[in-house]
């Protein structure tokens, strides 16, 4: 047997040559790096002149005379603006911190319509422009204004502009505005609108929009003026205003100041920190301190942002004007310090001590933060409704079966008589209410892990019959067959075992057929009938009494009120009332309580702190703070047992109706309906919890944004069949993309200009490797993110990407 042996040769290695290009070309570059940040800082912080406001001549593009002493014309029905601030020839004028100045010479026009003029701008960098405007017949909104670059590049800022004529107090405007007087003797508004402009670009002309002319009573922008600011680097933030809220922070001596505030320079800042303290001169008796600055990890390069300022209040700061210094600082990541914005301001400082039983009084109430950061709540509807459970799928509601029923020939009317017979009468339902079932742990449960943030709970509707313990009528599930309070064993697990979750009531203010019950503008009138023969019938329990809102409306209010003590009431219907009596209440003993509580717009009178949208879209931003409410049955929000399962709205229906909302700056309520035992239904269930799941893999970008919408524009509008919504952290932190469909071809393509940094990572929350994707912008200025298979397969319901800031 023979054997071979293997030799192993040592060959050398060839050394590779040495490259100096390499160590020239990395010199050279970390010189230039050097170069740029020695640059950079000399240009944030070598100082210079504050940027005077330019004012963009606007004589060679009005058309319509808008304002005027004795005649105008500025909606096609000779109503006109009369206001001073207008008509009396002056420097300038102001909305917030921003001057003015609008046409005032022997030209009859002084409004420019849009009608696609194109408007020359000084060829320079601009870092900020806003519009005097104004809208007739209705919102002007999708409207683009497209400022061109010298480069040939565009940027659109879409539109969204309330009518002039929207009633509601100034101080819960989602636009800076200012009221003024029209001919008819009633109040119009003028907003301040900002445009996007990039400060790192020389810019050419503005483009407006076409929208309809005046005379054809049809959507009109109107713009009295425009204000640019150039771009600075010393002065890199502008402050647009200041406005106080009635909002507090631990004590009543502190208030809450919203300072909305503009990066006119070509940088992204770093941890900027916004200050206000009295501008008194070293006066200590009527000092004005910061308790909680305002604060952005990051803000943007030409980007708008709101912050909060908590001040503690001097002594004699109660209902007073006030000189304020409100200082805006950028520290550096190398630690570097300085006040990048300064303006001296007079506030309205200190609000309200006591609300009194006056409109004009109640109306200052705002919308607490928690509820304007919330977000996502769960409604609840749940009644002696939920024993019949009919309606027709999709066409009427299942908790309105008495009136449906009391329309003659209606699907319910008939449906009633097959099922129970003429004479089954709808309180007969009181004593077939098996409540088994309810279990208020289980409820809150489910709300709790769909991520929700706050729930409103049934107390009456309007069939009358209260679910709380109420001392003014025996018409409640207490002295009835169920013998239970639910409100008050829903609030007490709430309160005992969900204490994060915010608590609301609502209640009916009008009963369909009490017998004291009448109001000719809604048709509804008491005593109640037979559906088919007419007759008068028993309103069982009901307790006599002669004043229905005195007697009765009123005295439950202020039951829920002092038994319950609910953070929000949830009125519905309106109708004749006396509210202004339990609102006062509610006011003043929640803020007694340290409480900062809300109510909705549905009280009947004008007082209320958000305006609800009722199983309606909504493409254009409601005016102030708004919720949309919908259920997830088709059209119901009691149970409707005729209701298949694949009947229900699916999950990611409901998804991309949260996103809509919340990217257009509101609360979205999503109603749920227990069967008549207190069991949830599956499909409402799943759909909760399958909403929470998705919650948890993208809750900042939901949760963490800001209460306003994007101000550029909430929804992009690159390609068409890719509907793209923004959020905006809050802290400037990350900015949310929301993509509803999958991307078309692995990419997602954005037109609208949103916060960039050159080193931004950008990735699909939810993605368990954090996979950085690739990303970069067009000449045209179009953003492209390249999204890989395996990201693409990642999504469910929406891709929802995060850019997050170096």
């Amino acid at each position: 047997m023979s054997s071979t042996t293997y030799t192993t040769l040592d060959i050398p290695t060839r050394r590779k040559p040495f490259n100096y290009s390499y160590y020239l070309y990395g010199s050279i570059i970390f010189i230039l790096i050097i170069i740029n940040i020695i640059i950079y800082y000399y240009l944030l912080f070598h100082p210079s002149p504050d940027p005077s406001p330019i004012f963009i001549d606007l004589t060679k593009v009005v058309n319509n005379r808008g304002f005027g002493i004795h005649d105008g014309n500025f909606d096609g029905l000779d109503q006109y603006f009369t206001c001073s601030i207008l008509t009396q020839q002056q420097p300038s004028m102001y909305i917030g911190n921003i001057p003015f100045q609008p046409i005032h010479s022997s030209n009859k026009f002084n409004d420019a319509t849009a009608r696609g003029q194109v408007i020359t701008l000084p060829k320079r960098t601009l870092g900020a422009l806003y519009l005097l405007a104004s809208a007739s017949h209705g919102p002007v909104t999708t409207s683009h204004l497209a400022v061109t670059y010298q480069d040939g590049s565009i940027s659109s800022t879409i539109l969204d502009i309330p009518d002039w004529q929207v009633a509601q107090p100034e101080h819960i405007h989602r636009l800076d505005r200012t009221s003024c007087q029209i001919n008819t003797q009633v109040n119009g508004s003028l907003y301040l609108v900002p445009l996007y402009v990039d400060p790192a670009k020389t810019v050419s002309h503005l483009t407006l929009p076409y929208t309809y002319p005046v005379g054809s009573f049809a959507q009109t922008l109107h713009i009295f003026a425009i204000t640019a600011f150039p771009a600075s680097t010393s002065h890199a933030v502008h402050i647009i205003s200041a406005t106080p809220t009635l909002q507090w922070i631990q004590q009543e001596s502190s208030q809450w100041i919203k300072v909305r505030i503009h990066n006119i320079s070509p940088y992204c800042l770093d941890n900027v920190i916004v200050e206000i303290n009295s501008n008194n001169h070293g006066k200590q008796e009527n000092d004005i301190q910061t308790i909680r600055h305002g604060h952005l990890q990051r803000f943007a390069s030409g980007q708008i942002a709101v912050v909060k300022v908590a001040v503690r209040l001097g002594s004699s700061s109660s209902l007073s004007s006030e000189s304020t210094l409100i200082s805006v600082t950028s520290k550096s990541r190398m630690g570097i310090q300085t006040t990048v914005a300064q303006e001296v301001l007079t506030l309205d400082l200190g609000g309200i001590s006591n609300f009194t039983e006056d409109e004009s009084s109640l109306g200052h109430h705002q919308a607490p933060d928690w509820l304007r950061g919330a977000k996502f709540g769960i409604f609840i509807h749940w009644g002696v409704y939920s024993v019949p459970s009919w309606s027709k799928v999709g066409e009427s509601y299942a908790e309105w079966y008495w009136w449906q029923l009391m329309q003659r020939d209606s699907p319910t009317f008939e449906y009633h008589r097959q099922t129970y017979g003429e004479h089954f009468e709808y309180d007969d339902f009181i004593d077939q209410w098996n409540t088994s079932s309810f279990d208020a742990y289980q409820w809150l449960d489910v709300v709790d892990k769909a991520n929700a943030k706050y729930f409103v709970f049934t107390t009456k509707h309007h069939d009358g019959i209260a679910l709380f313990d109420t001392k003014v009528s025996q018409r409640s599930s207490v002295h009835l067959k169920p013998q239970r309070d639910f409100v008050r064993e829903l609030m007490d697990v709430s309160q005992t075992s969900y204490p994060h979750l915010k608590r609301g009531l609502y209640f009916s203010l009008p009963e369909w057929y009490h017998p004291k019950y009448h109001d000719d503008w809604l048709g509804w009138q008491g005593p109640p009938r037979n559906a088919y023969n007419h007759s008068i019938i028993p309103y069982t329990a009901s307790t006599p009494i002669n004043d229905f809102v005195n007697e009765l409306q009123v005295p439950q209010f202020l039951e829920l009120i002092n038994n319950y003590a609910p953070d929000i009431i949830w009125c519905d219907i309106g109708g004749i009332n006396n509210s202004t009596a339990w609102q006062a209440e509610y006011f003043n003993q929640a803020k007694a309580q340290g409480r900062q509580v809300a109510i909705n717009d549905r009280c009947g009178n004008s007082v209320s702190d958000f305006t609800t949208v009722e199983y309606q879209d909504v493409s254009n931003i409601p005016p102030r703070f708004w919720e949309a409410t919908r259920g997830v049955d088709p059209y119901s929000f009691g149970y409707n047992h005729e209701t298949l399962p694949e009947q229900y709205a699916s999950t990611t229906s409901l998804i991309h109706e949260l996103i809509h909302v919340v990217a257009r700056g509101g609360n979205f309520l999503l109603n749920i309906g227990p069967d008549a035992s207190g069991r949830i239904p599956e499909p409402m269930r799943d759909r909760l919890l399958a909403i929470g799941k998705w919650l948890d893999q993208v809750g900042p970008s939901i949760f963490e944004a800001t209460d306003e919408p994007y101000w550029v524009t909430p929804q992009d509008t690159a390609t068409p069949s890719q509907t793209i919504l923004f959020t905006y952290h809050r802290l400037g932190s990350s900015f949310y993309i929301f993509c509803l469909e999958k991307p078309i071809s692995g990419r997602v393509i954005i037109k609208s200009p949103i916060p960039l940094h050159p080193r931004a990572f950008i990735r699909l929350m939810g993605d368990p490797l954090h996979e950085s994707l690739d990303w970069r912008v067009w000449d045209n200025g179009r953003l492209i993110i390249e999204v890989p298979d395996r990201v693409v397969q990642l999504g469910q319901h929406a891709w929802v990407f995060e850019l997050r800031f170096p």
